[in-house]
């Protein structure tokens, strides 16, 4: 059984936590609460902590605008950032990302922000700073894609761009030029070295793919000299690089593990 914990004094949205009151039929605790209207509102503990519930009622008549759109993107916005019960908590605020002050309210944030273009999403600019009018951006979900923080970025020419960037930019698949600065590449080197492409690429077979993983297996009784890169293989075989490293790490032909 869960541990009781009191919520009286909370404040909640506009709702301050009054007194517990029994519970539900379903055993969920229930607490009475007053608006700051003056009326009485009664929630359930789980309605509370996830900020289901955040006034009597009023709130949705003050702007009229809960069914907007952005609505939900907001109301999102504002949960993982100030609510510790929230399933990506660790992500927003518990990392220190917050939500500016003027856009705690609904209608400041579409004033600021306008409505949300067909096919867009909302993004900080800066992902280790919070939400603000002069962080956030309407955006397609290939450049929010692009602007997480955990993405690999490589700067080159004086450009900070992440790994798939670069691979639409240069025509160079993403995992080739990862499996080049792997390998030692400088970045240089990874981005403008062009990809041998083989008139006559064969056809590779199920007998084939079980000899190359047998090929890099035996690597790891070999001494340095005598291993055979991805590169040579591929050679052998007459296919990618990027090809052996799919069959390799088990990307590709999983039916023959």
């Amino acid at each position: 059984m869960p541990k009781f914990i009191d919520l009286t004094g909370q404040k909640i949205g506009r709702l301050i936590v009054i007194k517990h009151t029994g519970k539900d039929k379903w055993n969920h605790s229930l607490w009475s609460c007053r608006c700051v209207c003056g009326k009485i509102k009664v929630a359930t503990t789980s309605d509370l902590n996830n900020h289901r519930i955040q006034s009597c009622g009023c709130l949705k008549t003050i702007h009229g605008l809960s069914k907007h759109p952005c609505y939900p993107v907001w109301k999102e916005m504002v949960y993982r950032c100030t609510n510790p019960n929230h399933r990506d908590w660790k992500d927003w605020g518990g990392r220190g990302i917050t939500v500016c002050r003027r856009w705690r309210k609904f209608e400041n944030f579409l004033k600021d922000m306008g409505e949300c273009p067909a096919g867009c999403q909302l993004d900080r600019e800066n992902n280790n700073e919070g939400y603000s009018p002069e962080n956030c951006r309407w955006t397609t979900a290939k450049i929010n894609s692009r602007n997480r923080r955990d993405n690999h970025l490589i700067e080159y020419n004086g450009k900070t761009q992440c790994l798939a960037a670069w691979s639409e930019e240069t025509g160079i698949h993403a995992h080739t030029i990862g499996d080049r600065i792997d390998r030692g590449w400088s970045i240089e080197k990874a981005l403008t070295t062009p990809v041998k492409r083989r008139k006559n690429k064969l056809k590779l077979t199920p007998n084939k793919v079980v000899l190359i993983r047998q090929l890099y297996s035996t690597n790891a009784t070999l001494s340095n000299k005598e291993k055979l890169s991805q590169s040579q293989i591929a050679k052998m075989f007459g296919v990618s690089e990027y090809t052996i490293w799919a069959i390799i790490n088990e990307k590709t032909w999983k039916h023959l593990l």
